[in-house]
């Protein structure tokens, strides 16, 4: 029976072929576009769900108008507004700023360009950082500490990396 509807199928896709290519390729780009949105939606929806707390963390994002028209978003935001939305608003656990800086570094004789990330104490417990070496709830203690990767660690540091660590309190690894 169905070595019939296969025949009866095709029989009426030679007849009317015009018919038959626009309706096969309407429907083939119609599933590609449904499959890419798809991927789309699960993309957006994934974005850094990897936090324990993702339903809970916001940004703050600055709309600007250039002289154009053209509408830009960045992230950076003044200074005092992450303790002023602490402050005003008691639902609000944590805040942190975030801040991209140039660094430049010295290794022996030559000078390397860094870009850091300054943020304040509270970023560490807000994106679940867990620490290798040293203690989260000090590591911003002082001004002059650093938090850094292991891999960071190893590229300046090489193999002097534990001993780093085990002497300086100045360094901690995550």
């Amino acid at each position: 029976m169905i070595k019939i509807y296969f025949k009866i199928a095709i029989r009426n896709i030679k007849r009317y072929s015009a018919h038959s290519i626009l309706n096969i390729s309407g429907m083939a780009i119609g599933i590609a576009c449904a499959f890419l949105i798809l991927l789309w939606v699960q993309d957006e929806w994934s974005y850094d769900r990897h936090f324990e707390h993702a339903d809970d963390l916001y940004r703050v994002i600055e709309k600007q108008k250039s002289p154009g028209g053209e509408v830009t978003l960045f992230a950076p935001t003044l200074s005092a507004v992450a303790p002023a939305l602490k402050n005003e608003y008691p639902e609000i656990i944590r805040s942190s700023r975030i801040m991209h800086t140039p660094l430049t570094l010295k290794k022996g004789d030559e000078f390397i360009e860094e870009t850091v990330v300054a943020v304040d104490k509270d970023f560490l417990k807000m994106f679940d950082i867990r620490f290798v070496r040293g203690d989260i709830n000090t590591a911003f203690n002082d001004p002059h500490n650093i938090v850094i990767t292991e891999e960071t660690a190893h590229k300046y540091f090489g193999n002097e990396m534990m001993r780093l660590a085990k002497h300086c309190h100045h360094v901690v690894f995550w």
